[in-house]
């Protein structure tokens, strides 16, 4: 089986580059040859140079509207739109090329807002997967280019197949109980690693850019209020790019009013996060917006407590929990005033926390694995290989 992945960015600060590093690793495990198209060759390309991979370098281009996040975009939104339209044409010819040479079974773009894989598999007749990533306009901000509409045309073209991260996804995209759509929560660890003692830990932790998609601001007034209520409140540690500095200033500003600020440090981007969320007291979760909230996972193998917001794909990981469980398997909460009366209950009675990471882990362990992840990727790739042999 020959699969042609197409990347957007080899960033593994991105959950969406870290779980197809997981998912490349286990499909050349199972005897898949993989060529990676990828817009440059850092990152993760240069783990990909350890595996049989072989790595081809283009300068991809998101199918978007410029995002609207500087100053400088607004003056050259029509600039960066066509110079992005005329890399992916050059791409497009180059991609056809590459193609026509190693005849790939199935072209698989790793987000739904990259359109070049699917061009290029529909001039050749090749089955094309779109991996359903993201929402796009609610949690990055970004907008089809040329249209929403025109890219759910996509979906329903006939050698067109996709992978949505959650129920949610897919509903949203209008797949939901379609034949050519399957629904395949990420694999965040693999099912036979032994995941280190959890003690509890002596602040909070946030892990995520800074900027209004991701409700920092949310935690801070949550913690702003748990400062003035708690005896001995615990510090807060926020790991991530500041993305939006303005909305950091806010921020800012709610600590400073109550004096809490001298409690939160701001660490940057982090390569430690595993070790971060093994020491923490709770990994707080505030995206009302989240595609599938890989980091809530994450903290969770590590035996880290969690409180999540209870929407979107937090919501769907902690009814996941329920079904598997019978019991929370996170602190859910959808205001300010549910996470700061959290806060206060993971600083007075952190004992309380236990059974609940527990039950955590348990899910972690049954529903998003590696070897999980791989399975059904591959049964799904053969179904959509045989499918096309059907005359």
């Amino acid at each position: 089986m020959k699969i042609l992945f197409l990347l957007h960015s080899t960033s593994l600060a991105e959950g969406s580059v870290r779980s197809f590093r997981a998912l490349a690793e286990g499909l050349c495990a199972e005897g898949a040859e993989l060529t990676v198209v990828a817009p440059d060759g850092e990152g993760i390309c240069r783990e990909l140079a350890e595996m049989p991979v072989t790595v081809v370098t283009m300068p991809i281009h998101l199918d978007i509207y410029p995002v609207l996040n500087r100053r400088l975009n607004y003056v050259c939104f029509l600039p960066l739109l066509c110079w992005s339209v005329l890399c992916n044409a050059l791409c497009y010819q180059r991609l056809k090329r590459l193609v026509r040479k190693w005849q790939p079974d199935i072209i698989h773009s790793n987000t739904g807002m990259l359109r070049l894989g699917f061009y290029v598999a529909r001039r050749y007749g090749i089955p094309h997967v779109y991996h359903l990533r993201e929402y796009g306009d609610r949690d990055f901000c970004m907008h089809h280019f040329p249209s929403k509409g025109a890219f759910q045309r996509t979906l329903r073209s006939p050698l067109c197949y996709d992978i949505s991260i959650t129920r949610a996804i897919q509903h949203y995209h209008g797949r939901s109980a379609n034949p050519r759509s399957r629904v395949i929560y990420n694999g965040i660890r693999s099912a036979r690693e032994k995941a280190e003692a959890h003690e509890v830990g002596s602040y909070f932790l946030y892990v995520g850019r800074i900027e209004p998609q991701k409700g920092f601001l949310l935690l801070a007034e949550a913690y702003a209020d748990y400062f003035v209520k708690a005896a001995n409140p615990l510090p807060l540690k926020v790991a991530g790019a500041i993305a939006d500095k303005h909305y950091r200033q806010q921020a800012d500003a709610l600590f400073q009013r109550c004096g809490a600020q001298t409690l939160v440090t701001y660490l940057g981007q982090r390569d430690d996060i595993p070790t971060l969320m093994r020491e923490a007291r709770v990994l707080v979760v505030t995206s009302q917006n989240e595609a599938f909230g890989r980091v809530m996972p994450e903290a969770m193998f590590a035996g880290c407590p969690v409180i999540a917001c209870d929407k979107a794909g937090t919501h769907e990981q902690i009814q996941n929990g329920l079904s598997q469980q019978g019991a929370d398997i996170a602190l859910p909460f959808t205001t300010a005033d549910e996470l700061t009366s959290h806060l206060l209950t993971a600083t007075l009675s952190p004992e309380s926390l236990t059974p609940m990471a527990a039950r955590a882990m348990s899910t972690v362990r049954q529903l998003y694995t590696w070897e999980c992840n791989v399975a059904a990727t591959m049964d799904f790739y053969n179904e959509i290989i045989n499918h096309k042999k059907t005359p």
